[in-house]
């Protein structure tokens, strides 16, 4: 007699059907799904037919199989469902994000593009400092500008002019890197924090989390702190 409780199907795991199901989509799920359950069926048949008629097989076996089944398929039909839900909000968060473009955005960062001659750093400092130690540096590290500023707590604005030490003028599209410490008036040091502003060219989707590109400089979205548009 052949024991179909053993030999249609492993018992239902955390994963489905033993380790017979797939885990890499709910299409290769439902195809392994219904090869099971052909299997199944072909074997209660030739069990039916050839069992003892003194002896029957207990028909719970049967009912508790067709029951994995059937709760299976349903897991796979809602995973099937999220995955369209899913698929349906990338899609509009992709548009979110496109939008961007053209707008002028603040995002926490150090590195800004040269635009127009200019270079735009925000710097928020915890507390006043009476003499704030400022450094630019070009993408090659080369410090091109160095200088002391008082800066008052809170928000703070800084501007290069996209000049070299020798007086020449840098080209648009340059990157610049800026940093910022300095001591309170009772000498203790000062939380400084730094952040960009520029107008977002394009989007990058080839990371985890899209980036909006200002010039060649690419800003994650979650770094994002302000957007504005003129009208």
């Amino acid at each position: 007699m052949v024991d179909i409780a053993s030999s249609a199907i492993a018992p239902i795991s955390n994963n489905g059907l033993g380790a017979s199901v797939p885990t890499t989509g709910t299409q290769e799920s439902r195809e392994e799904l219904v090869q099971n359950f052909d299997t199944f069926l072909q074997l209660l048949v030739a069990q039916i037919q050839n069992q003892d008629p003194t002896d029957p097989v207990e028909t719970e076996t049967f009912t508790q199989q067709l029951v994995q089944f059937s709760e299976l398929e349903q897991s796979i039909q809602s995973n099937d469902n999220l995955e369209t839900i899913l698929s349906s909000i990338e899609s509009q968060n992709a548009a979110s994000v496109v939008s961007y473009i053209g707008s002028t955005v603040n995002a926490q960062g150090s590195t800004a593009v040269l635009a127009n001659g200019e270079a735009n750093f925000s710097v928020q400092a915890g507390a006043a400092v009476p003499e704030a130690q400022i450094t630019i540096r070009d993408n090659l590290g080369a410090v091109v500008f160095q200088s002391t500023q008082a800066l008052q707590q809170g928000s703070n604005q800084i501007v290069f002019n996209g000049q070299e030490p020798n007086g020449r003028q840098f080209q648009d599209g340059g990157e610049f890197t800026i940093s910022v410490v300095g001591n309170d008036a009772d000498d203790n040091p000062v939380n400084i924090s730094t952040s960009i502003s520029g107008i977002v060219d394009g989007v990058d989707f080839s990371g985890a989390v899209p980036s909006l590109l200002i010039g060649t400089t690419n800003v994650p979205i979650t770094a994002v702190n302000s957007v504005t548009r003129s009208i």
